[in-house]
């Protein structure tokens, strides 16, 4: 699969908070959450810490089967000025 084409600046960090709503855990405000993705390329100057996550790639599968598990390598961001 290709990337979109994309001309602009972006910018890149090393750490992200996904803020969601999980109607099946009511741990949290109702069922928000939310989590925190990092990506260091030297964690305490050994090796690289990626976080993984579990992408949707087929919304009509069941349960996970409609799932990938991916390495985050890096985080981007649109950049405008």
């Amino acid at each position: 699969m290709d990337c979109p084409h994309f001309d602009g600046r972006i910018r890149v960090f090393n750490s992200a908070v996904s803020t969601f709503f999980a109607p099946s855990d009511l741990s949290g405000i109702g069922g928000m959450k939310h989590e925190y993705i990092c990506v260091s390329p030297k964690w305490r100057n050994g090796h690289a810490r990626k976080d993984c996550v579990f992408v949707i790639t087929d919304p009509n599968a069941h349960r996970m089967w409609g799932m990938h598990q991916e390495n985050i390598g890096v985080l981007i961001l649109p950049y405008s000025t």
